[in-house]
């Protein structure tokens, strides 16, 4: 799903997200549930973190109104860092600050795409500036808030027939809305229950929705209009998150956890190319994440972290669309961490594999003519993969 639910840190990454709810390891407890920052054993904690995202998104066509090709590799490649601060102020309260990504999604077809008038490139990502503070309350409960502004932006463009009768990549313009970008709040609430001598530990997050409303330019090439301004809104869902933990031995912990999210709020948006906002509606629903993951000591200094999850597509194969062509996925995650004296470096791998994402979508080729070309077929290949690496510095 557009969520990215883990982070570039061991314990998150590691676990395919596993461990998110219940996190008390470092200062990435801030993003991933604030209540665990009341249980950091460390006054100040630093860690930094960076992911590389690599996909292979490569549709292939069985029926096409228009010519062209299958668009090559449509996937994203991207940089993606994280940092984490805590400080603890008394043994019950901890504050923390980082930066972290908070969703993202994207796919790039090519001019000469087959599916051109429905999309050429689509681009969303959020970045999250977190503020956040971890308080015990007593000896078994905590609770966490953390305050985040999201800086989101957007691009799309999409191809626009100047012969309508005669679909050609060569004849045709472009549209793309660009530098769209915006600033919105986001609010996460987090609990965390661990009784005194239980091997159990419970955690729950709760995110608000975040209210998106993107300006910038609009784009015309090869066609006779000038640059506008433009404009798209639409509503990044809340989620619910549970968390179990359970300390099996002293060199083994277990890691389950579930979470919703409720898409059908990102499923209404609306766009405007600077002649009048059209409101469009995607037909997505909520969808459900489960998670496995486990943590081993290989040694006094020395951790594995292994997971694997299973999200559900939030869209039926009639409703998916080729800027969102996003399906029901598996990942499996594994991080190994050693760590020297005061500080620790860690390195790991994420791969979602994705379901074949079949798309057949309709789109009128030049607006106001009616005349309209269909793309339908599935993706051969659809994985991702995130490798990653962190330092942390605690004292």
């Amino acid at each position: 799903s557009p969520y990215q639910p883990e982070i570039g840190t061991p314990s998150s990454n590691g676990t395919a997200g596993a461990a998110n709810p219940t996190n008390t390891n470092d200062a990435s407890a801030l993003r991933t549930n604030p209540a665990g920052l009341a249980h950091i054993e460390q006054s100040n904690s630093l860690l930094v973190g960076a992911q590389v995202l690599t996909a292979s998104m490569r549709f292939d066509t069985d029926k096409a109104t228009a010519g062209g090709d299958d668009g090559g590799n449509a996937g994203p490649l991207e940089f993606i860092p994280s940092v984490f601060y805590s400080r603890g102020f008394s043994d019950d309260l901890h504050f923390g600050l980082g930066l972290a990504p908070a969703y993202g999604l994207g796919a790039d077809y090519g001019e000469s795409f087959r599916g051109r008038y429905s999309t050429i490139k689509s681009d969303l990502a959020g970045a999250g500036f977190y503020s956040s503070l971890g308080y015990r309350l007593g000896n078994q409960w905590s609770a966490g808030l953390s305050i985040a502004a999201i800086y989101t932006t957007l691009e799309l463009s999409r191809a626009i027939s100047t012969t309508p009768l005669s679909l050609n990549p060569a004849t045709d313009g472009k549209v793309t809305l660009d530098e769209l970008d915006d600033w919105s709040p986001q609010a996460t609430l987090g609990l965390m229950y661990k009784p005194d001598n239980s091997p159990w530990t419970l955690g729950f997050v709760y995110r608000t929705k975040t209210e998106v409303d993107v300006d910038g330019n609009v784009d015309f090439e090869g066609l006779p209009l000038p640059s506008a301004k433009g404009s798209a809104s639409f509503d990044m869902p809340e989620s619910y998150e549970l968390g179990l933990t359970y300390q099996y031995s002293d060199k083994l912990r277990l890691f389950v956890e579930t979470d919703m999210q409720r898409w059908s709020q990102f499923s209404d948006y609306t766009v405007d190319l600077g002649t009048g906002p059209t409101d469009y509606d995607r037909s997505w629903r909520d969808s459900y994440r489960f998670a496995l993951g486990a943590e081993y000591k290989l040694a006094h200094n020395e951790t594995l972290y292994l997971g694997t999850s299973y999200d559900m597509s939030p869209v039926r194969d009639k409703h998916r669309t080729f800027d969102a062509p996003t399906d029901e996925q598996i990942r499996l995650s594994g991080a190994y961490v050693r760590q020297h004296h005061s500080f620790e470096w860690s390195a790991g791998l994420s791969v979602i594999f994705s379901d074949d994402g079949n798309v057949d979508q309709v789109a009128e080729v030049t607006p106001g003519t009616g005349v309209t070309a269909r793309t339908a077929g599935e993706f051969s290949s659809y994985y991702l993969m995130f490798p990653y690496a962190s330092i942390r510095y605690f004292f």
